[in-house]
């Protein structure tokens, strides 16, 4: 675990989320094709939190790099559901507890008490 790939994840999903700033999509985009896997998934759950915003930039990073990550997250934007829900609740037990509260925020805010 990269706690600085986290960081940036975490930083640049909130930016992204209020602002819809497109250089914190591209760092999410940047994170998600990491080596740091609980930073990659957290960077993808931001990116998919706000799909209007980040369909094009997510499109825009596969055709410059042809990521399989990046076509994957692609991918569940228009899918997502029980697939979300699995992934947050396995960073929920992530090492760093920064991670995992962000995760159980996410699935409360998302799917409520069900999550």
């Amino acid at each position: 675990m990269n706690a600085r790939s986290t960081t940036s994840a975490l930083v640049n999903g909130f930016v992204f989320r209020v602002t819809g700033s497109r250089r914190a999509g591209r760092e999410l985009v940047r994170v998600l094709e990491s080596g740091d896997e609980d930073a990659r998934q957290l960077a993808g759950i931001m990116l998919l939190r706000n799909p209007q915003r980040a369909q094009p930039i997510l499109e825009a990073a596969y055709e410059e790099s042809g990521s399989e990550i990046v076509a994957a997250v692609l991918s569940d934007l228009t899918e997502g559901g029980d697939e979300d829900l699995a992934e947050l609740r396995e960073l929920t037990r992530s090492e760093n507890p920064a991670v995992a509260e962000k995760a159980k925020r996410l699935i409360e805010e998302r799917f409520g008490d069900d999550g």
